[in-house]
């Protein structure tokens, strides 16, 4: 039974690696910001900004300068006057973290930035989860050496825990990081985070922003729902001539306090087993398409994506149709092939969401774009043409003309031979940037308009 459970858990894991699960990795939740030193006046004296996650950025030096942001939850730095108008750092964005068991063991843990929703995996049969509300923004600073402004407060923090099943979906919405305030102005406070799972709806607050040279500290985000949770760090409230205050950490941690120097971003709390979650936990985003060539092509045309991301991709697409096959290549590479294509965006998903640049113009073979109110005659020979329907147009006049002898529009009329007759008109709906396409087929025409109707024809825009 022993040697039985080992390989169910060494399957589990290699379950969880494979693409669309999570690769195994560490979230670092150490540090805060530093606080700028004096430096020289007028000049920039930035505080540090945070590098784990719930930690907070660092407050600017006295002698003027810029806070540092806040990272997932914490709060971001106050500026400190002098020289310049100084803005306060970004309080960190909202943040979920999850940790998937099977029994009493643990599998896998993913920190979630981005994305609506999560499948639980084969095997897990539970699930802790953490939501992480925004941090706030630091206040800015003026020119005057006689101000300076607040850290902003971390986001609040609440937790529980679930049975699951596979399959089940884990839905949640994150909270925006507060804005910074700059020049005379306070920060803003940062967007709630929420989580619900197996019936159950979590939140963790935003923080509050830093005041403008004021001493009150900054309010950190609350939490409800649950099993427990904890308050986010006060951000340290900062005035006169001194540098910016500190922004608060999760976890409750409050933001450090200033000097000439700026105020430390306060390092993360650890909430209910949140650092051992982190500490083997993989970061989990959308992918992001950075460029592409060719920017143009045709059915069959090999296209190389570019980004980063691209990681347990579930489908490539151009102009919204599917390409006809991809292969990924590595994390920021994706080689794919053209299917039927349309002109738009190339767009690359994984489980976490969708990446996307506009730019792409599928041609067809022999591609001519028909423009509105104008009309193409089509020849007897001679290879597919397609026409890409261009933008404003909802239909298109479809006319049939015989030619001569005993073939021709004459024909499909039922006519004989003899010279050329009208044989067909009629109106068709079209859709912007599909193909029409025509195909050669004798002495007359065979339009296939994609996907579903097919006719004889020669065309012009209407």
């Amino acid at each position: 039974m022993k040697l039985l459970s080992l390989i169910v858990k060494i399957l589990l894991a290699i379950i969880m690696l494979l693409p669309g699960g999570f690769a195994a990795g560490q979230v670092a939740v150490t540090s805060g910001g530093a606080g700028s030193i004096s430096g020289t006046g007028g000049a920039n004296n930035q505080g540090s900004a945070a590098t784990g996650l719930g930690c907070a950025g660092g407050g600017g030096g006295y002698w003027g300068g810029n806070g540092g942001n806040g990272k997932y939850g914490g709060g971001g730095g106050g500026a400190s006057g002098y020289g310049s108008s100084w803005h306060g750092g970004t309080g960190g964005q909202g943040v979920v973290v999850i940790a998937y068991y099977n029994g009493a063991s643990f599998v896998s843990s993913v920190v979630l930035v981005a994305g609506t929703s999560v499948s639980v995996g084969t095997g897990i049969t539970q699930a802790k989860v953490w939501a992480i509300g925004a941090g706030g923004g630091g206040a800015g600073a003026t020119s005057s050496d006689s101000d300076s402004g607040g850290g902003g407060a971390a986001g609040g923090v609440a937790y529980i825990s679930k049975d699951v099943s596979s399959g089940n979906t884990i839905s949640y919405s994150l909270g925006a990081g507060g804005a910074y305030g700059s020049g005379a102005n306070n920060g803003s406070s940062g967007g709630n985070t929420t989580i619900t799972i197996a019936g159950t709806t979590i939140t963790g607050n935003g923080g509050g922003g830093g005041y403008f040279n004021s001493n009150a500290n900054a309010t950190g985000g609350s939490y409800s729902g649950g099993d427990g949770g904890s308050t986010g760090g006060a951000g340290k409230g900062s005035t006169g001539d001194e540098g910016g205050g500190g922004g608060g950490g999760i976890g409750g941690v409050i933001g450090g306090t200033q000097t000439s120097a700026g105020g430390a971003g306060a390092n993360a709390g650890d909430v209910s087993g949140l650092f051992s979650a982190c500490a083997s936990a993989s970061m989990a985003v959308p992918p992001v398409v950075s460029s592409f060539t060719p920017t143009s092509g045709s059915t069959g045309t090999s296209v190389i994506i570019t980004g980063t991301g691209f990681s347990g991709v579930t489908s490539v697409s151009f102009g919204g149709t599917a390409a006809a096959s991809y292969v990924v290549n590595s994390g920021t590479q994706i080689s794919a092939v053209v299917g039927v294509g349309t002109i738009g965006s190339v767009s690359v998903s994984n489980v976490y969401g969708t990446g996307s640049l506009a730019g792409f113009t599928f041609v067809g073979n022999n591609n001519h774009i028909l423009g509105l109110g104008t009309q193409q005659i089509i020849t007897a020979s001679g290879s597919p043409v397609d026409w890409i329907v261009p933008a404003g147009t909802t239909s298109i006049q479809v006319i049939a003309i015989g030619g001569g002898g005993s073939g021709g529009a004459a024909y499909w009329a039922g006519g004989g031979g003899g010279g050329g007759a009208l044989a067909y008109k009629t109106k068709l709906s079209v859709t912007p940037g599909y193909p029409a396409q025509f195909m050669p087929e004798g002495v007359v025409q065979e339009l296939q308009l994609t996907p579903v109707v097919r006719v004889r024809a020669v065309k012009a825009a209407i």
